[in-house]
Parts: C-alpha cells; sequence; structure tokens
C-alpha cells in the first residue's frame, strides 16, 4: 500500500502570515513611535517614545510661530528618529554600522515627513509679524488667492509699497462695488459697513463718494498705539500687493483666535 504525500499549506501559511504581521507592525511603529515596542510587550520603551512624541507634537502645534514651537518640534523629529532607530537596532538582519543607520533614518523621516510637514506649515501657516513693538503675530496662507478672488471681510496680509514692511488689514469693499461716506457712516453699495478703525475720520471730507477700480481693493489696516507712523483706516490696494490670508492670531498668547 503506497501513501501519497500531500503538501501542507498550514506551516507556509503562518509564515506568511506571520510576516505580514512583522511588516504591519514595524510600518506602523516607524510611522508613529512606540507602537511596535508596545506590540513587542516593551511597555516602558514604547510609552516613553509614543507619550514623547504626542505631546512635543501637541506643543509645536499649539505654539507654532514662536521659538518654543520650532524648538518642540526639532524635538518631536528626534524622538521619531530614536524611536526609528531603536526599531532597525532590535529587528534588522544583518545589523547595519550605527552611522548608516543615523544617517538613513534621519535623512528618510527628513525627506519623507518632516520636509513636506515643513513646507506646508510655511505655505498654510506662516508666521508674520507686523512692524512695531506691539508682539502681535497672524499665521498666513499664501496660496489662499492662487485660485480663489479675495472677498469682502477677508483678514489679508499686504504691502503697501515695496519699502514699507507688509501688515494686516481687512478687506472692505472688492474691485466695481460702490462705496460712499455719509460723514458719519461708510456704506458699501448702499449698506452700512463698520470699518476695522474708526479713529482717523478727523482727515475726511463731510461727503465723498466712488467705485472702486478693476483689480483693486479697499482695505481698512490694523492700527495700534505704538505704531510710530499712523495711518487712515483704510487705503486702496492693487490685488498684487497681497501677500496671503490671515486666518489666525497667535500672538500675544492670551488673545489667541481665528480671524
Amino acid at each position: 500500500m503506497q501513501l501519497e504525500a500531500r503538501p501542507s499549506g498550514r506551516s507556509f501559511g503562518k509564515k506568511e502570515h506571520s510576516r505580514e504581521t512583522f511588516i504591519w507592525i514595524v510600518g506602523a511603529g516607524m510611522l508613529v513611535p512606540g507602537l511596535a515596542q508596545l506590540n513587542w510587550r516593551q511597555h516602558e520603551r514604547g510609552l516613553v517614545f509614543l507619550l514623547s512624541f504626542l505631546s512635543a507634537l501637541v506643543v509645536s502645534v499649539f505654539c507654532w510661530g514662536t521659538l518654543m514651537g520650532g524648538a518642540f518640534l526639532a524635538f518631536t523629529f528626534v524622538t521619531h528618529a530614536a524611536s526609528t532607530i531603536d526599531l532597525l537596532k532590535q529587528r534588522s538582519f544583518p545589523v547595519f554600522p550605527r552611522f548608516m543607520t543615523l544617517v538613513s533614518t534621519l535623512g528618510s523621516l527628513g525627506m519623507t515627513a518632516y520636509l513636506p510637514l515643513g513646507t506646508i506649515l510655511t505655505l498654510y501657516a506662516f508666521p508674520a509679524h507686523p512692524d512695531g513693538p506691539a508682539g502681535i503675530g497672524y499665521l498666513v496662507n499664501r496660496l489662499a488667492y492662487r485660485a480663489a478672488a479675495p472677498s469682502p471681510g477677508h483678514c489679508v496680509w499686504m504691502r503697501l509699497s515695496q519699502e514699507s514692511p507688509p501688515r494686516a488689514g481687512r478687506i472692505v469693499a472688492v474691485a466695481g462695488q460702490e462705496v460712499e461716506w455719509t460723514s458719519r457712516h461708510w456704506l458699501v453699495d448702499g449698506r452700512e459697513v463698520l470699518p476695522p478703525q474708526i479713529d482717523s475720520t478727523l482727515y475726511y471730507p463731510d461727503r465723498y463718494q466712488f467705485r472702486v477700480p478693476e483689480h483693486h481693493l479697499l482695505v481698512g489696516l490694523e492700527n495700534d498705539s505704538t505704531r510710530i507712523v499712523p495711518c487712515g483706516p483704510m487705503v486702496l490696494i492693487s490685488q498684487d500687493q497681497i501677500v496671503g490670508r490671515v486666518w489666525a492670531r497667535y500672538s500675544p498668547f492670551w488673545d489667541r483666535r481665528l480671524l
């Protein structure tokens, strides 16, 4: 009686499943520091990496635009790199030299994660400071008006001239709208609007009316008591003078808010 040998797929399936699980764990551990160590029952090490990474990331986002925010973002990168190097030292075969592991980890994380993140933050949350000792800081989306036109009510970051430093202001009227000053009120297309500043109305005539030209905006400027050279509450500027849209005020710390 001859017995036929049948190939068993059980052990092969287990190996494939274990390999897929291992790849998933290592991939998740490289994406979020500490996850792989926790999965391997290295609880103390995993918690140190995970909590350090998450706390530094939250503080860096909350304090973005300040020196503290940049320092905590750098600490986030260091924690991420340390966790990834720890994974490679524990599970890589053959073992890579320490210098090669350090350089490859820093380079791969920097190029694939933190360089794109820094670019996105610079374009969409650029920290801007107007001239003057008031300590006011804004976050500016520099790509806001690449595909869309400014609208009334938007807070913008702009240059009044090539020589003057940028500053913030709020759009009161856009091209084609009728603007009227009645010695007491501003009207845009017949509707009353409240400009951002109303402390320089002494320099206005009793009454006048005009239409905003094409590719121009009527903007109410931010002003404060620390500015050496005060200016009127509103100016007419070209759209080319707009740097981006201001969407948040992050400084002073006690006056943070979305705009």
